[in-house]
């Protein structure tokens, strides 16, 4: 099996405000199912994440539509080649290659237990020498079916599930500025909005609710 790996629009809920049990603004049902120690080191923000019985640090990335391990952390912690699957991974600069796949036999990000995962091996282009150490991206393909808290004054990361009641959730509104769209969002009474593509919507509007 191949897949095909390309950066998207950061489509994924990013609040600055906890909520719990339900909204009725919204007409959501909300569940905390779990958080992590959040770290950002120059605009790279990163997490804890557990392989088998290690922990290694990798990327939060919802601009990249798939995660990735880079080779030196697969060798290091022994993965297996997956047999049956390739990922055609599209890099910044528009080019592309085919990649094999390595298999975690046993991922988790806190108390979220995705089980075996099958990763690209890809590289992390332009990290600084303080952030090598990082192990790889994780991309929308983990996190699509969960809403994102990204606290940044606490230095936590949560995990949110919305279920839809009386009428279904709203999604934050976007509009567009340039060509580039712009999601709506508050935090305080105060309204703001961020440019959605890639970190850059999710690290501006953390950064805007720490004022």
């Amino acid at each position: 099996m191949m897949r095909r790996l390309k950066p998207v629009i950061c489509g994924l809920l990013v609040t600055a405000l906890t909520m719990t049990r339900a909204d009725a603004r919204t007409g959501c049902a909300v569940t905390m199912l779990g958080s992590l120690p959040l770290r950002n080191d120059v605009l790279f923000l990163h997490v804890p994440v557990e392989i088998g019985s290690q922990t290694r640090d990798m990327i939060i990335d919802t601009g990249s539509e798939g995660s990735l391990i880079t080779p030196k952390a697969a060798d290091a912690l022994h993965l297996s080649v997956d047999p049956h699957r390739r990922t055609v991974i599209h890099g910044p600069d528009g080019r592309s290659e085919t990649v094999r796949n390595r298999i975690a036999p046993d991922l988790r990000l806190g108390q979220l237990d995705f089980g075996a995962w099958s990763f690209p091996l890809g590289i992390l282009p332009n990290l600084p020498k303080s952030l090598e150490g990082l192990s790889g991206l994780i991309g929308a393909d983990m996190m699509q079916d969960l809403a994102l808290e990204f606290d940044a004054p606490r230095h936590r990361l949560r995990f949110w599930r919305y279920t839809p009641v009386a009428g279904g959730c709203n999604p934050i509104p976007l509009s567009a500025r340039q060509g580039s769209p712009m999601g709506h969002a508050g935090s305080n009474s105060r309204p703001f909005g961020a440019a959605c593509v890639s970190m850059s919507c999710l690290f501006l509007m953390a950064s805007w609710a720490m004022r």
